[in-house]
């Protein structure tokens, strides 16, 4: 394990282990986070703790932790959470969730081609994302499209409907 960055107390202090994965890091206000990892490399916990010089507030816990199951790069579970997926390329794209034990609490997840969620409907309502499909903050949209895009919210249609086809000849 080796640190990566700069002895210098502003910065935050990284350490990696196997294949390069992230194991721990020290924020300059002594806040510090431990990732550990599955054999085959993937993430399975966080565990995060703040000390008493950290800026986070009091109302949190001054210690946190996540764990993650995985198969293969398909996310199962979150914590408390389990995950229904749809294969993808990429893994997999989460169509819904609920929580452990309370499967009439479930939640589904509306995503585009990509396998980014732009939205979720469950007990709660619906909940929209703000981020596109790359990350990107969505932007108020100037041309009335669909979730803050600048495409059009219903395309021009180049089929011609029948009232503009020409008589037919028998």
């Amino acid at each position: 394990m080796q640190p990566t960055a700069a002895a210098c107390p502003s910065q935050p202090q990284n350490t990696y282990g196997w294949l390069d994965k992230l194991t721990s890091l020290t924020l300059p206000d002594g806040t510090t986070a431990t990732h550990t990892y599955w054999p085959d490399g993937q993430l399975a916990s966080i565990s995060s703790s703040t000390s008493p010089q950290s800026q986070i507030s009091n109302l949190e816990s001054s210690i946190r932790s996540e764990s993650f199951l995985w198969d293969n790069l398909a996310l199962l579970k979150r914590n408390d959470t389990i995950y229904i997926i749809e294969s993808h390329p990429s893994g997999g794209i989460p169509i819904a969730s609920h929580p452990v034990g309370k499967p009439e609490e479930i939640t589904f997840h509306l995503n585009d081609l990509l396998g980014t969620t732009l939205a979720t409907v469950g007990p709660a309502g619906v909940s929209f994302s703000h981020l596109t499909s790359f990350g990107q903050p969505l932007k108020a949209s100037s041309g009335g499209g669909a979730l803050g895009t600048d495409a059009p919210s219903s395309p021009t249609n180049p089929v011609p409907t029948t009232h503009q086809l020409p008589p037919t000849k028998r």
